[in-house]
C-alpha cells in the first residue's frame, strides 16, 4: 500500500525501482524485505530463527560445485577443475603429485606447482588435511578458521615478522594441540 502497487502485479511486471523498493526499502516508511528478514533473524537468533525458511539446495546445472559453465569446462590433464576442488587437501595433494607435465607445460606448471605444494604443506602442518578445498567458509569451526588464517599468514613468506598467538589452541581438538 505504501508503495502504491497493485498486489496482483507479478514481480516480472514491476519496474526495477519498484523491485528495489520492495527488496531494499524506501526511507523509514518501507523497510524492505531484506531489512525485515535481517531484523527478524536478529530477534530470533539462538531460538531457531528463520533457519527453517532456508534450505541449501545444490544447483542443478553445476551440482553444487559453485562454478559457472565456462569454469566447469576447464580441465587440467584428466581432471575437471570442479573435481579437483572437491577433493580434500590430502586427496588434492595426491592428485597433483600424479600429474605429469611435458617440458613446455613445465615452464608454466613448475612455479604454480611449487606454490601449491607450499600452501598444501602449511595446511597439513596446522592439521587441516581433511578439509575439502571447496568447503564453504561458514561451515568451518572456529578452530579451523583460525588455523586457515594462520596457514595463510605463514604462507606469505614475510621476513622479520613476529607472530604472537594469543591462546593458539582455543577451538582446537585436544589431538591437535601438539601441532
Amino acid at each position: 500500500e505504501q508503495l502504491h502497487l497493485d498486489v496482483s502485479t507479478t514481480v516480472k511486471q514491476l519496474s526495477a525501482s519498484d523491485r528495489s523498493h520492495i527488496l531494499r526499502g524506501r526511507g523509514s516508511t518501507v523497510p524492505g524485505l531484506e531489512n525485515a528478514i535481517a531484523r527478524m533473524n536478529e530477534e530470533n537468533q539462538g531460538n531457531g530463527g528463520l533457519e527453517a525458511l532456508y534450505d541449501d539446495v545444490p544447483c542443478a546445472s553445476c551440482g553444487g560445485r559453485r562454478l559457472n559453465r565456462q569454469a566447469r569446462s576447464v580441465r587440467l590433464k584428466e581432471w575437471a577443475i570442479g573435481d579437483l576442488m572437491h577433493c580434500s587437501i590430502d586427496e588434492f595433494d595426491k592428485a597433483w603429485a600424479s600429474l605429469r607435465f611435458d617440458s613446455e607445460e613445465s615452464l608454466v606448471a613448475d612455479p604454480i606447482s611449487k606454490e601449491i605444494r607450499g600452501r598444501i604443506e602449511f595446511l597439513r602442518k596446522v592439521g587441516l588435511e581433511y578439509l575439502a578445498l571447496d568447503r564453504a567458509g561458514d561451515t568451518l569451526s572456529g578452530g579451523e578458521t583460525q588455523r586457515i588464517r594462520l596457514a595463510a599468514q605463514l604462507g606469505t613468506n614475510l621476513r622479520g615478522v613476529c607472530y604472537i598467538l594469543d591462546e593458539p589452541t582455543i577451538g582446537l581438538h585436544p589431538t591437535d594441540n601438539e601441532r
